[in-house]
């Protein structure tokens, strides 16, 4: 019976863990170079983040990172200068903007 409780309780510890919290794979990168067979990966995020930084409408830097439970997406560009800055919820969906954009609906936060 001891056995039994305690076998009980440690169910309940790891489905207490998750509490419903996503636990995604993403890419780690601040590299306009990308390459994702050899990109870093970074597991249990809440979200990847696909983020570029655009001068004069070319784009001048990509961040590629793990984020929590809650992102903030925003486009943020005016005259082709600014960031903008996509959320997505599956594996490996910041590869491209493309993906990171429309990797499960519009931006989900």
């Amino acid at each position: 019976m001891i056995w039994f409780t305690a076998l009980i309780i440690v169910l309940a510890a790891v489905s207490a863990k998750n509490d419903g919290r996503r636990e995604i794979t993403c890419f780690q990168s601040h590299d306009l170079d990308f390459n994702s067979a050899t990109a870093r990966k970074r597991s249990n995020c809440g979200h990847c983040v696909y983020q570029e930084t655009l001068m004069g409408h070319d784009v001048v830097a990509v961040t590629r990172q793990c984020v929590g439970q809650e992102c903030n997406p925003y486009e943020d560009v005016v005259d082709g200068y600014g960031k903008n800055r996509f959320c997505c919820t599956t594996d490996l969906c910041n590869e491209s903007k493309e993906r990171g954009k429309f990797s499960n609906g519009p931006n989900p936060i």
